[in-house]
């Protein structure tokens, strides 16, 4: 469960096909979900009089999410949603997102060459852009000590150091 606190119903809804992730703040957007699932007596329970309360019930607004969306796709499900105007989402497998064209338009992965694996990994790249100072990624992450000869060069070890520390599993 991922239920917020806060407001309701606030969740990540499975539907016949996948999830949903939905967000109900507020009087107005309340309402029309609840005239969209079928529940517009819901506005004038008392359990669900402000977003507060309706945080604090949010598992029965979330039931009734949940039961609203079960025998439907996520398609048919987004599509209600926002016909209502009732922000929500499919949320999305780690492939789907990969290969979803937006994420894939914005660049928010960079294709990265990394030892052993049989294509480059997509990698996070810098989380916002700056023009002045752009981020980006400018070499892949080390393996396991690969860069401990170095390091411990840099720190006055000589090669017989090195030798000794590896011959003790120190390093």
């Amino acid at each position: 469960m991922n239920r917020g606190q806060t407001a309701g119903p606030s969740d990540i809804i499975p539907t016949k096909d996948g999830w949903i992730i939905v967000q109900v703040i507020g009087a107005p957007l309340f309402k029309r979900w609840c005239e969209m699932v079928g529940r517009p007596e819901l506005v004038d329970d008392p359990r669900f009089k402000d977003d507060l309360a309706r945080g604090d019930n949010g598992e029965i607004l979330c039931d009734i999410a949940r039961e609203h969306a079960k025998d439907k796709t996520t398609d048919e499900v987004l599509k209600l949603y926002a016909a209502a105007s009732v922000p929500s989402s499919a949320l999305l497998s780690p492939q789907q997102a990969l290969d979803d064209p937006h994420i894939q338009a914005m660049g928010f992965l960079q294709d990265v060459d990394y030892p052993n694996l049989p294509k480059p990994a997509p990698v996070a790249s810098a989380p916002i852009n700056l023009s002045e100072t752009p981020g980006g990624i400018r070499h892949r992450a080390p393996t396991l000590g690969e860069h401990t000869d170095e390091i411990m060069a840099e720190l006055g070890y000589d090669a017989a150091s090195l030798a000794d520390l590896r011959e003790k599993r120190v390093i």
